[in-house]
């Protein structure tokens, strides 16, 4: 592979380019039509970018009870992050998802920790204006399904279903990062 001008960006379409160039190892031909067409530069969707591999640079912030389901299975996925904090008091720990790196941190709530008093989503909207940038991730065992839309948008950029699969966790984590990445963009589709 030969590479000339190792260059990654975004457009302002959103479509993720390098200027990586790729020499391929055969040629076309009549005869063996199956062979890959020669490739200049490389070109990936935004929407289509491999989100879940993209989390080893995240600190993730985590509101949670001590050996609750999420706290263990971000822990046993500890590995795919660059850090993760838990912190079982609502008040610090929304206190320091406010003033973390919203481009560099994620914060995960679990709703199921909260007193039932209905507080949250007004703490939530907060949080949103007070950093914008933050990717936030609700989880409960009340919601009937995960949504990875930007249906609610206004609070989170994914809510997910208590208990999840560690497949499925890392895979919500990394299109919370793709909504707050086309939230902030003010591109409103999934």
């Amino acid at each position: 592979m030969k590479f000339e001008n190792n260059f990654f960006g975004f457009n302002d379409y959103g479509t993720i380019f390098t200027d990586i160039m790729i020499e391929p190892k055969e040629v076309p031909s009549p005869q063996n039509s199956t062979a890959p067409a020669p490739q200049h530069n490389t070109h990936q969707r935004y929407d289509q970018i491999d989100w879940e591999r993209s989390l080893w640079d995240k600190e993730v912030l985590v509101m949670s009870e001590p050996g609750s389901a999420i706290e263990n299975a971000l822990t046993r996925l500890s590995a795919h992050f660059e850090a993760l904090s838990i912190i079982d008091q609502p008040r610090s720990a929304l206190r320091c998802a406010k003033y973390a790196d919203g481009l560099k941190s994620i914060f995960v709530m679990d709703l199921d920790t909260l007193p039932s008093d209905g507080d949250a989503v007004p703490k939530l909207l907060h949080l949103r204006r007070a950093s914008p940038g933050l990717t936030t991730i609700i989880v409960s065992s009340h919601f009937h399904h995960n949504d990875t839309t930007l249906e609610r948008r206004a609070i989170a950029d994914c809510s997910l279903r208590m208990p999840i699969s560690d497949s499925e966790l890392l895979r919500g984590m990394g299109l919370a990062c793709r909504n707050t990445n086309l939230r902030l963009k003010g591109e409103f589709f999934s």
